[in-house]
């Protein structure tokens, strides 16, 4: 029996619907983010063809949110300092992989495999190489294309690889809790410590009282 826990797969041309809706913004396969060039992430990601994930966390997840971001993990492994579950991209179990050697790619190259299968051997490299959070409702698996600094930051260009939700927050189009499944609504960040809420639509009021769906 289905549940609203369950894991499914988002369709490529709409994996731009799990990233944050704030602010407003037009994606394509591609998006543009900054980090601080100082952080202890960005020793990671300051190169062409870094794979990374976006975890999307839920209410109830506000106060390790704020810790991850407030330590470093240039002085602790936050994962085991944090007590901080983990798993592979998509919600199965996380299991060490040995990174593709020089000699495997070579020969991927040669097969001359149909762009289909290369899409989907890059996505299985790029998630054995990934670790995700097993409790944020949404994985977004990315690789970084291009890297530019900026005034004490790098410019991150970077392109969706593949993405999975909960059911619970998925109607197939959207990337929203879903009317009735008894989910907790996902986080947004306002700034300044504060967060906001992404409610099921059924939950929202109009001003006279009404479900506005």
């Amino acid at each position: 029996m289905a549940s609203s826990m369950d894991w499914v797969a988002v369709d490529k041309g709409m994996l731009s619907r799990l990233l944050y809706p704030n602010p407003v913004c037009l994606l394509s396969g591609g998006f543009i983010c900054s980090m601080n060039a100082t952080r202890y992430t960005a020793n990671f990601m300051n190169q062409s063809g870094a794979v990374f994930v976006l975890n999307v966390p839920v209410r109830g997840m506000e106060e390790l949110v704020l810790a991850i971001g407030s330590s470093t993990g240039a002085d602790a492994d936050k994962f085991e300092q944090l007590n901080i579950q983990i798993c592979a991209p998509g919600g199965g179990d996380f299991v060490e992989m040995v990174k593709d050697t020089h000699e495997t790619e070579k020969l991927r190259k040669k097969q001359k495999l149909s762009r289909k299968e290369l899409a989907r051997q890059e996505i299985a490299s790029a998630a054995a190489q990934s670790v995700a959070l097993r409790d944020c409702v949404a994985h977004l698996l990315c690789r970084v294309d291009t890297v530019t600094e900026d005034d004490g930051h790098l410019l991150l260009r970077c392109t969706q690889l593949a993405g999975w939700t909960r059911r619970g927050y998925w109607d197939g189009r959207n990337f929203i809790p879903q009317d009735g499944m008894n989910v907790e609504p996902y986080l947004t960040f306002l700034g300044s410590k504060e967060f906001g809420y992404v409610m099921p639509t059924g939950s929202v009021t109009s001003p006279t009282g009404s479900a506005d769906a």
